[in-house]
């Protein structure tokens, strides 16, 4: 892995350890009753009454939850980054997503995520606990082939639960990938949010 590429993760590792420190100390998780409170819509969206915004990354185009923050991705970005990333609440996390624009694996959706699960298993991006849930071919609005990989992994005592989301166009040789994970996301927040995941290899820049 680049150099590139770890500053590319640095904010994922730094949104981990925000919620392990939810799991395991409770002074600092929300008190009960307080004034400003985040409450989820159907895609999981931390809800601060900010609009929803539909945003495109090379060829994928997905809707961002209402009210999420932009995570600032630092360092060149290359093929094979996750070149952007967004998460519930900036100060107090509990669940994330990020695009993979292009990957640097070959134009088969099975292949991609193989290579996302051999990263999961063989680095320490999720730590030692990562194991993979389920994985199955799916439809992606636009892809000529995409699979849905399912995941899981610990922070400190807090488990994560998460999806990947990966798209192959066999002709122009694109890759893409989306990932969306965090610690209280429910399968149908899952299943809600790839409704929206678009793919076009022609908008791809």
């Amino acid at each position: 892995m680049t150099m590139k590429r770890m500053h590319a993760l640095a904010a994922i590792a730094a949104i981990g350890l925000l919620l392990a420190g939810c799991g395991e100390d409770p002074q600092v998780a929300p008190e009960s009753g307080a004034e400003e409170t985040v409450q989820q819509d159907e895609n999981g969206a931390g809800s601060t009454g900010d609009e929803s915004g539909e945003q495109s990354f090379g060829a994928i185009t997905l809707l961002v939850p209402e009210g999420w923050t932009p995570i600032e991705v630092t360092g060149e970005i290359e093929p094979g980054d996750w070149a952007a990333g967004f998460m519930d609440d900036a100060e107090d996390p509990t669940a994330f997503l990020r695009v993979m624009p292009e990957s640097t694996a070959p134009p088969h959706a099975d292949a991609a995520a193989n290579e996302l699960i051999a990263a999961g298993q063989f680095t320490d991006i999720y730590g030692d606990s990562f194991e993979v849930t389920g994985r199955e071919p799916v439809e992606l609005d636009g892809a000529e082939e995409a699979y849905e990989v399912r995941f899981r992994y610990l922070e400190g005592s807090t488990e994560i639960r998460g999806r990947w989301w990966v798209a192959a166009d066999r002709r122009s040789g694109l890759v893409s990938a989306v990932e969306y994970a965090g610690k209280d996301v429910t399968d149908e927040q899952f299943d809600a949010f790839a409704e929206t995941i678009e793919f076009d290899p022609r908008q791809a820049g």
